[in-house]
């Protein structure tokens, strides 16, 4: 399993999607940042990160980072750094960060068609409402929609998404 996390200020519910999910020793946390990185998200990256360095040994912390002010070129990036791991299966957590950022990462599994869950905690904690990745498959755009953002992007690499 690969736990993809968009993380904001506060790492409280990304620990809490760890503890909701659990880990094994295979598995991979991918952390996404908005770039540039916020003192603050820096701070929550590298508490999260410790705290589960302490409670797991030889746990995969992935970081990345996008620039979610770009969307085309934030799509492209994710979608590449999903393309690698897309015999995976995926928990989408997306509660904390930009929400531009998390919209970014929802559209670009989609366009990958990828298998997985998504979940969103409330705002409060009072929460938390998770379904399948596959209810949001209407968001995927067709093979010339793809290509036209990739264009965009590339002017002239359309194997990006196949």
């Amino acid at each position: 399993m690969i736990l993809v996390i968009t993380l904001g200020f506060d790492e409280k519910f990304a620990l809490r999607s760890v503890a909701r999910r659990g880990l094994r020793g295979d598995d991979e946390i991918f952390v996404i940042l908005p770039k540039p990185v916020d003192e603050r998200a820096e701070r929550a990256y590298m508490h999260f990160s410790e705290i589960l360095s302490r409670m797991f040994q030889n746990l995969k912390i992935t970081r990345f980072e996008v620039d979610c002010r770009n969307f085309l070129g934030s799509l492209v990036d994710l979608i590449n750094a999903f393309k690698e791991r897309k015999m995976d299966r995926f928990v989408f957590c997306l509660s904390g960060g930009f929400r531009a950022l998390i919209l970014e990462v929802l559209l670009a599994a989609n366009f990958l068609g990828l298998d997985g869950d998504v979940e969103v905690e409330f705002e409060d904690s009072s929460s938390v409402v998770s379904f399948p990745l596959r209810w949001c498959r209407r968001l995927i755009l067709d093979d010339v929609e793809k290509k036209v953002l990739v264009l965009l992007k590339y002017k002239q690499n359309f194997s990006i998404l196949n």
